[in-house]
């Protein structure tokens, strides 16, 4: 190793109060996990306040357009490559890995009764909101799965039903307000 870089890793490990070996492990983790991934489909960083003023510059229906096509292609080929296939475990890897180290949002997930519970949370404004929801959104009807979804301007949040498959009638409605509606089989 080059003897700038075991003395940046020495001093990130002492700053962080962690051993050199803990260090790199975080660190060939993120390159296994997300850095090929990003090389692989083209991802690119951007300054949360950059991101802000870009999706503050275009319309609502703008956002949601590039989010259904994020959704349906980007989000989709990330899933299909790190995974080798399209379910909802991998759908659920692709989202975590997005809030971890894509830093757009951090993802949070609960199950109870057959029913997860999933939270992207940003500080990016309502647009950001349409935008991750509807990418999301492509995600869960591609894999056929019922849901609902409730938009805040700072967060989306869906409820998967996870032994129960969506109808075909079309893609799930967006729900006004903060309250899910009552779980139901209908």
């Amino acid at each position: 190793m080059d003897d700038d870089i075991d003395l940046a890793i020495k001093t990130i490990a002492l700053r962080e109060d962690v051993s050199v070996n803990q260090l790199v492990a975080k660190a060939l983790r993120r390159y296994v996990e997300w850095e090929i991934l990003a090389d692989k489909i083209g991802l690119v960083e951007l300054h949360d306040k950059s991101l802000e003023m870009l999706f503050d510059s275009i319309s609502d229906e703008r956002a949601r357009e590039l989010g259904r096509d994020t959704g349906v292609n980007a989000w989709t080929d990330m899933v299909t490559f790190l995974h080798q296939g399209f379910n909802y475990a991998a759908i659920l890897k692709v989202l975590e890995l997005r809030g971890r180290y894509g830093r757009w949002f951090i993802f949070d997930k609960s199950s109870e009764n057959g029913i997860d519970t999933i939270i992207l949370k940003h500080r990016q404004g309502p647009r950001v909101t349409a935008f991750l929801s509807e990418a999301a959104k492509a995600l869960l009807e591609r894999a056929n799965l019922k849901f609902e979804m409730v938009e805040m301007e700072h967060q989306v949040l869906f409820r998967v039903h996870l032994n129960r498959k969506r109808e075909p009638q079309g893609p799930s409605p967006v729900l006004a307000g903060s309250d899910l509606p009552p779980d139901s089989d209908e």
